[in-house]
């Protein structure tokens, strides 16, 4: 009998993943998104004095904390004011006012992943003495 046992061979590394994959990237901002989306669903339901089943809750939150694990984070310029050249989509700007623009509304938040920003979030701007 002999004393070691023989090495498991080990299957070479396919190129492929070394390089960018923009087909897992684009379903990383897909599910990040729909959670932040049903996140926000839960606090406005919330809100709104209706009743979310605590699993439903306790899944959005853990399945979220899967994917800060995973070095992924979602970006969310809510309130901030407006800058020339953000790294943000303008969905729309509503009209009436003069003062300042700052973002009043995420419809869809920006995904980073380990420090990448693999989609910009989608804003709607208003002027600082609407809100």
């Amino acid at each position: 009998m002999p004393d070691r046992l023989p090495p498991i061979p080990q299957a070479e590394e396919p190129r492929a993943s070394l390089r960018h994959n923009s087909a897992s990237d684009e379903l990383i901002v897909s599910v990040a998104r729909d959670l932040w989306r049903l996140r926000m669903s839960i606090e406005k339901a919330a809100d709104q004095g209706e009743i979310v089943p605590k699993g439903v809750t306790a899944a959005v939150e853990r399945l979220m904390e899967d994917l800060e694990v995973a070095g992924v984070d979602l970006v969310d310029p809510r309130g901030q004011l407006h800058a020339e050249g953000a790294l943000y989509e303008i969905a729309l700007v509503e009209q009436g006012g003069d003062g300042t623009l700052l973002v009043s509304e995420t419809v869809s938040p920006g995904v980073r992943r380990n420090g990448v920003l693999l989609a910009r979030p989608t804003v709607i701007l208003s002027h600082k003495e609407r809100i």
